[in-house]
């Protein structure tokens, strides 16, 4: 599951995998239109819903990951 996570970070940030850390900040390597279509991929990936009105508790990779992990809708 983290792998598809990582993947999907990759895609959108522009960051090698090697330097992607728990606190890397996302909007640091992604601008808004790549965060937004990070996080429908993740929604779709990981069949969860992300409500807009908090997707600004998720300024780091480990913080959107706990989101994620921790999410009662995944599948």
């Amino acid at each position: 599951m983290f792998n598809d996570y990582l993947q999907i970070l990759l895609r959108y940030m522009n960051i090698d995998a090697e330097n992607i850390r728990p606190e890397t900040r996302i909007s640091d390597h992604c601008d808004l239109i790549g965060f937004a279509e990070l996080l429908m991929e993740i929604e779709d990936t990981f069949g969860i819903t992300i409500p807009s009105e908090i997707t600004d508790q998720f300024p780091t990779v480990s913080q959107l990951w706990a989101y994620i992990k921790n999410d009662p809708e995944q599948v």
